[in-house]
């Protein structure tokens, strides 16, 4: 394995802390169109200065790219889009020069290395004016643009070069997103870059807070995009720069959301408040968030969701010693700064206000989300910190009280997704116990960063919810299929899955569309790691076994299962049979440091490279290993165990759901260790290799190359569990018709079954997935040998029907049939299949088939008219009363006693009628179900006069009716009506002959149907009580309508609606306050029918007689009391009723005096009660200088005007309330006491008492201008509950300050 190019690949790790943030909003182009720019990748762009870590890769950039300074720099990094259509923004933030650009091309990573580009697939990238090579000028930027002949999928790996010729100038990187490498002169066009790939990468391994990669001069890639597509931006510090984004991405995929991207805005080490600064690393880290949130943010294209997580080095920073040069002296950070959790949080609120603010200005609905500081005890950065109990206090406490205000202000943001109770676990520092103090080691790396288990469970604790509605409850016609594991159609990111060997390719076309597949599992036999001393012995020395000798050895295990796929989309296992302790495995990782774990020992997926010096080894040993395997031959060499799968390719298939897992070294050669399922190979010798049928590591050049596997070509099809797959059954067309349609005529219906299963067209226009498969109902179609285009329905499809009327239509062999009987009948279709796993489903959907002809008879119950009709369908009975009738129901019988019943969905408004049958409307003048209302009142006292029964009468023609009420509203709100007396078994199910009102004093008076009140119509009243809690406010307006139901469930209302208002308490004088009366004529309007419920046998009950019971209206003798008032030497005596006398007492006043309230003893030292007074009493007027409530104001200015400081003088503190009524509105003051700072009631206010007091109000003016004005009363309330204002001031804000 020799490298055949000098290439330096700028991948660069630091081992710091960084926080996240997350960007989410949907939000359609601003112009109205129908697609727009939405950013498929993004980087926070930094300053790599010379003196900082990234020393090294930019002298190897100035090295390679030699005299010149001419050098290509390539760059592959993901899209979480497909599309067709891009832009590229170049930055030149931080150059030392102007940066000129010689070429930009864009193409699709190669089957080979990760630098590999695929051939065929490179386009030229250039600038809105066409230009292909341009220069950059120092804090600048450059947008280029480049298309595609076809649109990609999303998740597509692309490569891009920058011919620079001026490259030493380059010091603009991003830092995490991708891998890039650098190689002088002119390679845009060279294929591969090494045949080593990652062997030169300078890499730092970081398993929480992911690999740091040096991404020159790439700062967004845009993709054009539907109106509806959008970004999901995560900006923050180390503790997000990893997976998380990712994890997300796939979470929302898997559970059909393709119209968002997910993008990284985070840093490692970044801070909330402080700069990074300095020579060293510093400026790494990046500006505080709150400086940089506008541009890695806010401006990031078609940004509708943010989500932020941030804060944690703000508290650790300060704390660690090793990082002084990297903050302090900034200017954001003086010297030894350590802010604390009130300014975190003010940090946090300016982000909040930044969001409004740019919402406001540009007409955008971005939205915020939040999560909390996860943990950070124990943390120890290399052991660079020793924490102590205080020191734990001190870091822990901030933590808490910035997640307390996330989780207190949540109405200020739009999502609060916390990850500390999932995450956290309690520690003990120096005996203190710290209750969720530190992430739990299952779940981190070093006690600030998570694992790849701790990034897996914080994603899935981001709720779908923020990007999606909930799942509803599937209907009749759908299902909800759980329990499936899907193929991806792109390289597998970090996280579960599932590997198959093989894709399904060769049965999708073939009727049940289900074949048998392997699944890598963990062979539980083998206890320890596979290693070669512990090799089976054998043969010659003993050392004959293993790939070395050509028989390879092998300690992978598999399950057997079925894979299931349609024609058109993605292949899947119905996995809830799958022991998926032993067949899921964790991917995770960087560029080409990708590592496969099990999830029964948790160790890596293996295999083993031998010096085979002058041979080639075909096949090589694989198994689990504890240790962390190599990446990298040039790390390693030969003679070591490696990862197995550090690359994957979606390119050595033409099929999209075969993949590869291979080592990939680039260059012609590239990929020669792949995994696949197969049988040793026929040069090995059986004794010494492990023989059957296994995953194998083959090697590309050795007897197989990419033949290998069951797909053919060496690949494999991963699988990710998705929440559900929706499936759904509809009709072409619901209805069929005929015209005395012959017996056996074949009626066929057209179904679709559609459903949302992952398919490669949704991956490229990011649109809603919608597999459909159609088939004919003829006799002609087995529903078990469809070829489904998605989703295949499991096993044991069945479609059946039933039918409500056999003699209109029947099922049978596979179709529906004319019975040859007139009418319509209702199809009943289920859709039913046997997931592999035994889960059972099924779907349902109704279709009718009408057969018309013949005729019926209709009969007028008004004038006994007969009419002919033809049958139809869609029939309206209600349709056919004459004019100035009522519905009353239809009957087959002339007495009305049999009602008509109705077969199905069917009613009286829409229903086919049976040829040859008579049908007979009852008609009902529509004098009857006319509003009517009667109400009781009662005097309260002498004079006044209030209603204490309200009650809503009707006529009936009789009891043929299922109900008779009111539709009642008060104020427009329903109103739940009572029957009067003993309830009803049914509300309205009763009728009386007479309404009698009964006086408790024995005297009376009745109502008939039969009297002028009701035009002397026969029949029968119907009374129902409208309850007094529906009308306890005056001006409450109660709308009424009668209606009734008849016998064959139709809702009839009168033809008048009534609307009557209750006045409330009032004099006697005036009637209206003894009723509550209609406020105009009854409304007119036509009668209403609609149907309500089948037809029932029950009728109307008949009572005698409906008795309200009430009390005669006595008039009342209020009881009352004298007040005698001694008032400024003036006696008086008033009347009032017994009660609260409350600001019912008016004093005459004094010259030159305020009223200070009334007392029960002349000496006025203890107030009167004046609240409940039940008994004659003496009230004492006590009254003060009117030195008291006036008001003078102390005016505190910056740089303009902030604060008025109110003061008025109180002659004692003895008051209810005292304050300031400004412009009409009264606010109490703050405080009252004998000073304020040097003031006291007799500096500012002569004339008062020794003893008086300061009421004093601090009133913000900030927000008034020059020209406003304030009108300022001050007031008290006296200990008895009397008001008193004193002297009124205007004030008003000139250039000066408020005068």
């Amino acid at each position: 394995m020799k490298q055949t190019k000098k290439v330096l690949s700028l991948l660069l790790c630091f081992a710091m802390l960084c926080s996240m943030a997350l960007s989410l909003a949907p939000q359609a182009s601003a112009d109205g169109s129908s697609e727009h720019w939405v950013a498929a990748w993004h980087g926070s762009v930094l300053n790599a200065a010379e003196d900082s870590q990234a020393a090294k890769a930019i002298s190897s950039i100035s090295t390679l790219s030699g005299l010149t300074g001419r050098g290509t720099f390539r760059i592959q990094v993901p899209t979480q889009l497909g599309g067709k259509d891009f832009r590229m923004t170049l930055t030149n933030y931080y150059g030392t020069g102007s940066l000129s650009v010689g070429k930009v091309t864009a193409g699709l990573q190669g089957s080979e290395g990760l630098s590999g580009q695929a051939s065929g697939t490179t386009v030229s990238a250039k600038t809105s004016d066409g230009k292909s090579s341009f220069s950059i000028a120092t804090k600048a930027t450059q947008d280029v643009f480049f298309s595609f002949p076809n649109a990609i999928p999303e998740g597509s790996s692309l490569i891009i070069n920058i011919y620079c010729t001026s490259a030493k100038n380059v010091r603009d990187f991003a830092l995490t997103g991708g891998s890039a490498w650098f190689q002088s002169g002119d390679v845009t066009n060279d294929l591969n870059l090494s045949l080593i790939g990652n062997a030169a990468n300078l890499v730092s391994i970081n398993n929480g807070e992911g690999d740091y990669n040096l991404l020159p001069l790439l700062q967004e890639i845009d993709v054009m995009a539907s109106a509806d597509t959008y970004t999901t931006v995560f900006i923050g510090d180390s503790t997000i720069t990893n997976s998380i984004p990712n994890m997300l991405q796939d979470n929302l995929q898997k559970n059909g959301v393709h119209n968002v991207s997910v993008v990284s805005s985070a840093i490692k080490g970044n801070e909330l408040l402080q700069d990074g600064a300095g020579k060293l690393q510093g400026p790494l880290e990046g500006a505080a968030l709150t400086t940089r949130f506008q541009m890695d943010a806010l401006e990031v294209a078609g940004v509708q969701k943010i989500f932020v997580k941030i804060g944690a080095n703000d508290i650790l920073h300060p704390l660690l010693p090793d990082l002084k040069e990297w903050f302090n002296g900034s200017g954001t950070r003086p010297d030894g700064y350590q802010p604390t959790a009130e300014q975190i949080i003010g940090g946090l609120q300016d982000l909040i206000n930044k969001v409004n603010a740019y919402n406001a200005a540009n007409g955008t609905n971005i939205q915020l989300y939040f999560t909390d500081i996860n943990p950070l005890l124990n943390y120890t950065r290399n052991d660079s910190l020793i924490w102590t109990a205080e020191m734990a206090t001190a870091a822990n406490n901030i933590r808490l009280t910035v997640n307390q205000w996330l989780a207190d202000n949540q109405s200020q943001y739009a999502g609060y997704a916390p990850f500390s109770n999932a995450v956290g676990t309690d520690v003990v520092i120096d005996g203190v116990t710290f209750q969720k103090g530190k992430i739990a080691e299952a779940y981190t790396t070093d006690y600030a960063h998570p694992s790849p288990v701790g990034m897996q469970l914080e994603a899935d604790l981001i709720p779908l919810s923020w990007f999606k509605a909930a799942d509803a409850t599937p209907a009749a016609n759908e299902a909800s299929v759980k329990g499936l594991w899907v193929a991806t159609n792109k390289a597998p990111t970090n996280g579960l899955w599932m590997i198959a060997s093989n894709s399904g390719s060769k049965v999708k076309d073939t009727a049940g569309q289900q074949t048998a597949v392997h699944l890598l599992a963990t062979d539980t036999s083998f206890n320890d790691e596979i290693d070669t001393s512990r090799y089976p012995k054998g043969g010659y020395f003993n050392n004959k076994p293993g790939g070395f000798y050509g028989n390879a050895y092998n300690e992978l295990g598999d399950v057997a299962s079925t894979i299931q796929r349609g024609t058109s989309a993605a292949p899947y296992v119905a996995a809830k049979n799958v022991d998926q302790n032993i067949a899921v495995w964790r991917r995770y990782g960087y560029g080409t440091r990708i590592y496969w774990k099990d999830s029964y020992y948790d160790r890596f997926l293996s295999f083993y490279y031998p010096n085979a010096i002058g041979g080639t080894v075909s096949e090589f040993d694989a198994g689990l290993r504890d240790g962390q395997p190599a990446h990298s031959f040039a790390d390693s060499g030969s003679s070591a165990w490696y990862t197995e799968g550090n690359t994957s390719s979606d390119r050595w298939s033409g099929d999209p759901w075969e993949l590869s897992m291979h080592f990939g070294a680039a260059g012609s050669v590239a990929g020669d260790k792949y995994l696949a399922w197969g049988d040793m190979l026929s040069s090995a010798n059986s004794k010494y290799a492990t023989t059957g049928y296994h995953f194998r590591v083959y090697n590309t050049d050795g007897s197989v190359g990419y033949k290998g596997g069951e797909n053919g070509n060496g690949t494999i099809t991963y699988l990710s569990s998705v929440d559900s797959v929706h499936t759904s059954l509809t009709a072409a067309e619901t209805e069929k018709r005929f015209s005395n349609g012959a017996a056996g005529t074949v009626v066929p219906f057209d179904f679709i079954l559609t459903d949302d299963l992952l398919n490669v067209e949704t991956t490229k226009a990011n649109a809603v997935v919608k597999n459909t498969t159609a088939f004919t109902t003829d006799g002609s179609t087995n529903v078990q040998s469809l070829l489904y285009t998605g989703y295949t329905y499991g096993q044991n499809q069945m479609l059946t029907c039933t039918s409500d009327k056999e003699d209109v239509a029947y099922f049978e062999n596979g179709a529906v049939k004319l019975g040859g009987g007139l009418g319509t009948a209702n199809l009943t279709w289920t859709f039913s299949w046997e997931e592999l796993d035994g889960q059972q489903y099924s779907m349902t959907l109704t279709t009718v088939v009408i057969n018309e002809g013949g005729q019926f008879t209709l009969v007028h119950g008004s004038n006994g008219e007969t009419e002919t009709l033809d049958v139809s369908t869609d029939f309206d009975l209600t349709k056919k009363v004459k004019e100035d009738f009522l519905y009353g129901g239809a009957f087959l019988d002339a007495a009305y006693t049999t009602p008509v019943t109705y077969s199905g969905l069917e009613n009286a408004l829409c229903f086919t009628p049976e040829a040859g049958k008579a049908y007979y409307i009852r008609e009902v003048a529509d004098a009857y179900l006319q509003p009517k209302s009667l109400s009781l009142s009662k005097h309260k006292d002498t004079t006044t006069v209030d209603v204490i029964g309200f009650y809503l009468v009707s006529v009936v023609d009789g009891l043929n009716y299922r109900e008779a009420g009111f539709e009642a509203t008060a104020n427009g709100q329903p109103i739940v009506l009572r029957s009067v007396g003993e309830p009803d078994v049914t509300l309205g199910g009763s009728a009386y002959a007479n309404l009698y009102v009964r006086f408790t004093n024995g005297t009376e008076w009745n109502l008939t149907a039969n009297s002028e009140t009701f035009g002397n119509l026969s029949g029968y009243l119907t009374c129902l009580e409208v309850p007094k809690e529906y009308w306890m406010e005056a001006g409450t307006e109660i709308t009424f309508t009668p209606y009734w139901i008849t016998m064959d469930g139709v809702k009839v209302t009168g033809t008048a609606t009534r609307t009557c208002r209750y006045e409330g308490i009032g004099p006697d004088t005036d009637p209206k306050y003894s009723k509550i009366g209609k406020i105009a004529d009854d409304a007119q309007h036509i009668s209403r029918a609609e149907a309500v419920e089948a037809a029932q046998a029950a009728m109307l009950t008949l009572l005698d007689t409906c008795s309200i019971i009430a009390e005669p209206d006595t008039p009342v003798e209020p009881e009352t009391v004298t007040v005698t008032v001694v008032d400024n030497g003036d006696v008086r005596e008033q009347t009032f009723e017994r009660g609260d006398l409350t600001g019912k007492l008016e004093y005459t006043g004094a010259d030159g005096m305020r009223f200070a309230g009334w007392f029960a003893d002349e000496a006025c030292t203890e107030p009167a009660q004046l609240s409940d007074v039940q008994a004659d009493m003496t009230v004492y007027a006590k009254y003060v200088s009117d030195a008291y409530l006036q008001m003078k104001y102390v005016e505190q200015r910056w740089l303009s005007s902030r604060e008025l400081q109110l003061m008025s003088a109180l002659d004692s503190e003895d008051y209810a309330q005292t304050g300031f009524v400004i412009n009409g509105e009264a606010v109490p003051a703050a405080s009252v006491s004998s000073r304020y700072g040097i003031y006291t009631a007799r500096y500012l206010f002569s004339g008062v008492g020794r003893n008086a007091k300061l009421a004093v109000l601090k009133y913000d003016v900030s927000g008034l201008r020059r020209g406003a004005s304030l009108e300022i009363t001050p007031y008290w309330v006296t200990l008895d509950g009397t008001t008193v204002y004193g002297t009124t001031r205007t004030l008003t804000c000139g250039l000066f300050g408020w005068y």
